[in-house]
């Protein structure tokens, strides 16, 4: 089937993965994440929590000892008790949750999502090897490419390139599963077009 034009920012399902068109890099097409990472309220306040240390960190709140810490005290209640902490444990259970969130089979149908998932499970040992802070630095960046946008996933400090995360298909669809996905105004009517 032909189609006369689409436009950047249309929502399409490539090999069962939805994701937003984002362009034409030289004899590819970019592809931004469309599926969204829904998680339970304690791992959306500690997220939180390591997105507001960072901002501490970036304006210059840690002295460089401080910065070197093995826990990081996030919360406390008015009495000064600790209530939400930063740690190894933690930043380990967390980046477990998110190698578990690329493991399903809705990522699988663009290469770049599975190379991304391959990456985190071969840099388990050196993420395991990272200061706290360094551990909270590579975990924001996961979060990047897990979010809907264009962002890039920085993760120099695994050894690896600092723009990983590209999601690019070739611009012949011929052998892809390739629909474009109508949706109404308000999300209630949708109606998918092979391509």
């Amino acid at each position: 089937m032909l189609v006369p034009r689409l436009r950047i920012k249309t929502l399409v399902r490539v090999n069962g993965t939805p994701a937003y068109l984002a362009g034409i890099t030289g004899s590819r097409i970019s592809l931004h994440n469309a599926v969204e990472w829904f998680t339970d309220s304690r791992i959306d306040e500690y997220v939180k929590s390591l997105a507001k240390l960072l901002e501490r960190v970036r304006a210059g709140q840690y002295s460089q000892r401080e910065m070197e810490q093995e826990v990081f005290i996030l919360h406390t209640n008015r009495f000064g008790e600790v209530k939400r902490t930063a740690d190894r444990p933690q930043n380990e259970a967390l980046y477990e949750q998110m190698i578990r969130q690329l493991e399903k089979p809705v990522y699988h149908g663009i290469s770049g999502a599975v190379t991304f998932l391959n990456t985190l499970r071969a840099r388990r040992e050196t993420f395991g090897t990272l200061s706290v802070l360094d551990q909270v630095r590579v975990l924001m960046q996961i979060v990047k490419f897990l979010k809907c946008n264009a962002e890039k996933a920085d993760l120099t400090l695994l050894g690896e390139g600092a723009n990983c995360g590209s999601l690019l298909i070739n611009q012949k669809i011929a052998d892809v599963d390739f629909c474009i996905i109508h949706q109404s105004v308000c999300g209630l009517d949708v109606r998918e077009q092979k391509v």
